[in-house]
Formats: C-alpha cells, sequence, structure tokens
C-alpha cells in the first residue's frame, strides 16, 4: 500500500497571525521614530537658540550696544553663520526675539509656543525666561497664516500674503 505523503504548509491563521505580528512591531517602531525625531529637532532649536544668543552676546561687547530691532539681531547673527529667520522650526514652536527695552536689557532669542496653552503662551527655551509680554516677542511670519496671536512680526523675505 502507498502512503500518502502529507504536504507541510502554514495554514491561513498562521499566516494571518505572523502578518498581525509584524503590523504591530511596525507600529510600535513608527511611533518611536517619529518621537525620536521630535525630541531631535527640539534640541536642535534649542541649541540653535543657544547659540545665537551667545552671538548677540558676542555682537554687544564688540558693538558696545544692544539691538533695538530685529533686523540688527538678524544682521549680527547673520555675521557669525546663522540666519534665525531660516532656521526650521518644529510644531507649533517659533523662534522670537526680545528687543531690549528702558527697563531690561533682553535683547534675546526665544522660543515661544505659538497656540495658547492655559490661556497664556508659553516661552520654551531659555526655561529662566520671565517676559510674560508676547507683544514684545517678535516672530517671523512666513504667510499671511503664520500672523496669528499677540505677537508683534518679522516679515519672511519671502512674504506671501494672500491676494
Amino acid at each position: 500500500m502507498r502512503s500518502k505523503k502529507l504536504k507541510k504548509a502554514f495554514t491561513l491563521v498562521e499566516l494571518v497571525v505572523v502578518i498581525a505580528v509584524i503590523a504591530v512591531l511596525a507600529g510600535v517602531s513608527v511611533g518611536a521614530y517619529f518621537g525620536i525625531t521630535e525630541t531631535a529637532n527640539r534640541s536642535a532649536a534649542f541649541q540653535h537658540v543657544k547659540q545665537m544668543n551667545d552671538m548677540l552676546v558676542m555682537a554687544k561687547i564688540s558693538d558696545g550696544k544692544a539691538n533695538n530691532t530685529f533686523h540688527e539681531a538678524r544682521r549680527d547673527v547673520q555675521k557669525q553663520g546663522l540666519d534665525p529667520v531660516t532656521l526650521k522650526e518644529f510644531g507649533t514652536y517659533k523662534y522670537g526675539w526680545v528687543p531690549a527695552s528702558d527697563s531690561k536689557d533682553v535683547d534675546k532669542f526665544v522660543i515661544v509656543n505659538s497656540v495658547k496653552k492655559d490661556g497664556k503662551y508659553e516661552i520654551v527655551a531659555p526655561y529662566e525666561d520671565e517676559t510674560t509680554d508676547v507683544s514684545n516677542i517678535f516672530i517671523v511670519a512666513k504667510n499671511t497664516d503664520d500672523l496669528k496671536g499677540d505677537f508683534s512680526y518679522y516679515l519672511h523675505d519671502d512674504f506671501a500674503s494672500e491676494t
């Protein structure tokens, strides 16, 4: 008598289970990747603000005066290799600049959340910043959609207005 040879193969249920496991692993790894990317972007932005503020301090020592306009602050930073107008922003966080005033010698760059949190705008960096009046903070507007909030604005070189 001839014996029947059984073919070894995966069942449909086994294949579905393997596909489900692969999908779960892919979902977890993609989520982790975006979290790491966001953290890296935020860290880079914090370093840019620190660098730009150091550049402003060096320019102030060299020139003997603080900047009174965003344009002057931008020029001082551009001389040393960074441009606050073209730096990549992350999420709702924007680069801003706080001018020197009669009461405070500020003249520094900050990162500010352009969306209100608990009814207030949050200044993310530098952490020791106590500025609360955001109308005194200049942020870069690239188009009319960016003109939201209580900020002062510096129009991007390629500012595009709706017609």
